[in-house]
């Protein structure tokens, strides 16, 4: 079993501390020509069995003391204190992920299942494009993880639909969707997790 360090934003930790994200997608770099027999490299996430701590935006408070930006108690912190995911030391980390899959497939090969799986949920009850109805959405309504881009409500139909959306935005790329690139699709379970803040 090997461990590795993976950096998730503050909707993506969300929905897997509320156990409805089992599944991550991240783009194939570089990627692989379209000729039959071109090898793909080896997954940086892992193979099943291998573990992945994440890193996330975290403010240290003393030397024990760490507080997340995803949580109720990261709203009252002033923006100067949070600190890059980048620059996480492992025992701040409070998630462990265990790999139990890992597949190679072009993004927009993603079916239904595996965007709710992603952390995709419906929204009841809400105002979709062709009127009123369940819609989808990428992040539950949370005062301290609303993204400038990605808002809380995006509306849409599908949770494949919200998905492309929440890509577009991670990526902060227009175009990721539509070209349509081959990612790692790894499935995860949960090997340990603590809520709120870290000692």
């Amino acid at each position: 079993m090997t461990e590795r360090a993976i950096t998730m934003g503050p909707v993506e930790v969300r929905a897997i501390l509320e156990a409805s994200k089992t599944q991550l997608r991240r783009e194939i770099k570089p990627q692989p020509d379209d000729r039959p027999g071109t090898m793909v490299a080896r997954c940086p996430y892992g193979v099943p069995g291998d573990r992945l701590w994440v890193r996330e935006s975290f403010a240290p408070q003393d030397a024990n003391l760490v507080v997340y930006r995803g949580d109720e108690a990261g709203l009252a912190l002033p923006a100067h204190q949070w600190r890059s995911p980048q620059h996480m030391p492992r025992w701040a980390s409070r998630l462990t992920l265990e790999v139990i899959d890992v597949r190679v497939e072009r993004l927009t090969a993603i079916t239904e299942a595996d965007a709710i799986a992603e952390g995709m949920h419906s929204v009841p009850g809400g105002r979709g494009p062709w009127g009123p109805g369940p819609t989808w959405t990428s992040a539950r309504p949370h005062p301290n993880i609303i993204d400038p881009v990605m808002g809380h409500e995006h509306c849409l139909g599908s949770a494949r639909h919200a998905f492309g959306n929440a890509w577009i935005a991670r990526t902060r790329d227009a175009g990721a969707w539509n070209r349509n690139t081959l990612v790692w699709a790894v499935t995860f379970s949960v090997a340990s997790a603590a809520l709120g803040t870290r000692r």
